[in-house]
């Protein structure tokens, strides 16, 4: 990533930490017991649990220390989880329930360094108004085209988080938003 220093670049991560069978590092361990490390687990499934939030802190770290080297760039990250998982609720498991809007409906960040909220003041502003907005990962491609300032005369299905609204898209499920099934 910093080999070419002053070039424009676009890195795109993608961790698999939190898939099952929930492995990670060891030194992000920090619930126990593990099924993982202890090779057993209760009928509750406490070690699996257990399991899958130490990978949410190993995200967290992975996240924290990604952010960290940025601090000083002008720099903005995108993230989100790529579904939800269930850990027992309703007697269901991982995320094979695709009519269970929790899986479907996951949070996402956006991050900016000082030094890009202060070269594009407006475009930060603008994605602060939506922050509590409703996205769909199909966004990510035309709001990483709007942050990064590439034009493109390629149409896309779907804008960027600012100026489309998803709940007027017209392939938008009118279940698909928590709350609208009765």
């Amino acid at each position: 990533i910093n080999e070419n220093a002053g070039k424009r670049r676009f890195v795109f991560v993608q961790n698999g930490t939190g898939h099952y069978p929930y492995v990670c590092d060891s030194e992000f361990r920090i619930y126990t017991p593990s099924a993982i490390k202890d090779g057993k687990d209760d009928k509750d499934c406490t070690g699996m649990k257990n399991d899958y939030d130490n990978c949410i802190h190993a995200v967290d770290v992975f996240l924290s220390e990604i952010i960290g080297s940025l601090q000083d760039k002008n720099a903005v990250v995108l993230y989100s989880s790529d579904h939800g998982e269930l850990l027992g609720e309703e007697g269901k498991w991982h995320h094979g329930d695709a009519d269970n809007p929790y899986l479907r409906h996951v949070p996402a960040f956006i991050w900016f360094s000082d030094e890009y909220k202060a070269k594009h003041p407006d475009m930060v502003r603008s994605y602060a108004e939506v922050k509590d907005k409703l996205l769909v990962h199909g966004q990510f491609f035309a709001s990483i085209l709007k942050l990064c300032g590439i034009q493109s005369s390629v149409p896309l299905n779907v804008g960027d988080f600012v100026e489309d609204d998803i709940l007027k898209h017209p392939n938008n499920l009118p279940d698909s938003v928590i709350g609208c099934k009765d």
